[in-house]
This record gives C-alpha cells, sequence and structure tokens, in this order.
C-alpha cells in the first residue's frame, strides 16, 4: 500500500531530478572555467602559492559538489521508474495474479479445443 507521503514524493521525483540536473550544469560551468584559469595560470609562471592556498579550498568544495549532484542524479529515479519499482512487485506478488495465472492457463486450454473443433468441423464440410 502506497501511503499519501510516497505518492508524494514519488510525483517529486522529477522535480528533484530536474534541480540535480541544474546544479551539475553549473557546477559543471564553474569547474571548467576554474581548470582553465588554473591552466592559463601556471602557463604564464603566474601561478602563486598564496592564491592556490586561498582557493584551494573553494576549489575542492566545488569539485565535490559536482561530483556528489552527478551521483546523486544517477541515483535518483524518476517518476516513471519509481511508480514500477512501486507497482509492479505488488501486483506481481497480489493473491489476484496467481488466480489469473490459473484461468490464464484455462482459458489457453479452452482456446485451443475450440479451435482445434472448428478446424475439425471445417475440414468435414469441406469433404461433403
Amino acid at each position: 500500500m502506497i501511503t499519501e507521503n510516497e505518492l508524494y514524493w514519488i510525483l517529486k521525483l522529477d522535480d528533484i531530478r530536474s534541480l540535480l540536473v541544474g546544479c551539475t550544469i553549473v557546477l559543471s560551468i564553474i569547474s571548467t572555467v576554474l581548470i582553465v584559469i588554473t591552466l592559463v595560470q601556471v602557463s604564464d609562471h603566474m601561478y602563486i602559492d598564496s592564491d592556490w592556498r586561498r582557493g584551494r579550498f573553494a576549489r575542492l568544495a566545488i569539485y565535490t559538489a559536482l561530483i556528489a549532484s552527478s551521483i546523486a542524479l544517477a541515483l535518483v529515479p524518476s517518476t516513471k521508474q519509481m511508480a514500477a519499482i512501486k507497482a509492479i512487485p505488488a501486483i506481481v506478488n497480489s493473491d489476484i495474479a496467481k488466480d489469473i495465472s490459473s484461468d490464464t492457463k484455462e482459458l489457453y486450454k479452452l482456446g485451443i479445443d475450440a479451435l482445434k473443433e472448428k478446424l475439425t468441423d471445417t475440414n468435414s464440410n469441406k469433404e461433403k
């Protein structure tokens, strides 16, 4: 049984994924700019140790946030995926599904018998 709280979060999963996509894009752009700035400073020999130490924590925080948002984006399911995760086991494991399985076998046998009978009747009518 799905509660109201679970249903709310299932329906909000797409919004959460959209937020994670936005964060990942922004952090990727910032990370790329920081890497380019670092490469330019190193190639121009303008690199100053004190600037590196001051910006090291900020860069580490941005890279960590980028990695965390990317992993979260990969692990958070969409609304459709979560609905399938919740609904399919409930349907498959229900008593109704087990009854349908046995009824399906009976219907299959009845259908095959009816087709055989129909074909036999058709062949006997053609012979006459």
